[in-house]
Order: C-alpha cells, then structure tokens, then sequence
C-alpha cells in the first residue's frame, strides 16, 4: 500500500505497504495524481546506499492532519531530513509531518 488514510486523524499514511526491495530497484517507488480526499499527490522513494531513502513530494495534496511518512527501510531512523534541515528521528520506524513538504530524506541506524 503507497497511501490509505487515517479518518480519525485525518491524515495520509504513506509507504506502510511499500518494501524495502522496491526503493531499491531502480527507479524507485514513484506515483503521479494519486487521488485522494485532499487532492492529488505526487510521491516518490528511492533509496541512496544502505541507510538512505530520499522521499519527494508534489501535487495539491493538503490533509489536515498532515502526513505519517513510513521508512520502508528495516532499520531504526536515526534522522530525518526535511527540506534540508535535519532533526533527529522521534520514532524508530516514521516521521509525521504536519505540512506538506518537498523532500524528505529518512536516515538509518
């Protein structure tokens, strides 16, 4: 599964279902207008070497609740990257982001 939403929260989940495997192979896990309740997203997860998984986002996609970002890597998040600024990870397997951003990248153990 890419996305499915969370009624209660009224947010997206992204990449719950998307293995480890298929950021892998080249190119990638990419999407284009995937519909959704709160507009069209554009979503797409490659990973960079072992402990890297850049995730970029497009379209007109705006929950209220924001986004839960799943890693589809099997390590713990050490850090995430949003934007360009890095935080450290407060979950070990997803980051929430209240606003849409334009990448993401999820940086593991």
């Amino acid at each position: 599964m890419v996305v499915y939403e969370d009624a209660e929260a009224e947010a997206l989940v992204l990449a719950a279902g998307v293995p480890e495997a298929w950021v892998r192979e080249a190119p990638g896990v990419r999407a284009r207008a995937l519909p959704t309740r709160f507009g069209p997203l554009d979503l797409s997860l490659v990973a960079e070497g072992e402990a890297r998984v850049r995730v970029s986002f497009g379209g007109a996609c705006r929950p209220p609740g924001g986004f839960v970002l799943v890693s589809p890597l099997t390590r713990t998040l050490r850090e995430v990257v949003i934007d360009g600024r890095a935080r450290p990870a407060e979950e070990p397997g997803q980051v929430r982001l209240r606003e849409r951003p334009g990448e993401v990248v999820l940086v593991t153990e």
